[in-house]
């Protein structure tokens, strides 16, 4: 299995222009942390996998998403991770980036 999936490069191409560097940039992130996470589709929309789904992420028209899937096993020092302190967990965590208005 390939660590990168070209229909990852499709998907952030078929982006908002706003989102394309963004996407990239976690993209990279994400294969900075271990070069054996593989890149999928799933549910139409790229996810990263080791031993299992690991994150996703997601673009719309004025958003993008990106979550851990498993959110409550990961370490979280500082507290920063949304829907860890009494929120819905069972979906993972997600963070979201918005388009400002210009």
């Amino acid at each position: 299995m390939e660590q990168y999936d070209t229909r990852i490069d499709a998907y952030i191409e078929k982006s908002a222009d706003f989102a394309k560097p963004i996407l990239k940039h976690l993209r990279e992130l994400v294969h900075r942390a271990s070069p054996e996470i593989m890149e999928t589709i799933k549910w139409s929309a790229p996810f990263f996998e080791y031993n299992g789904i690991l994150c996703h992420m997601m673009a719309f028209k004025q958003h993008l998403g990106f979550g851990f899937w498993k959110a409550d096993t990961l370490p979280d020092p500082h507290h920063i991770a949304p829907g860890r302190r009494g929120g819905c967990r069972e979906h993972g965590s997600h963070l979201l980036a918005r388009r400002l208005a210009r």
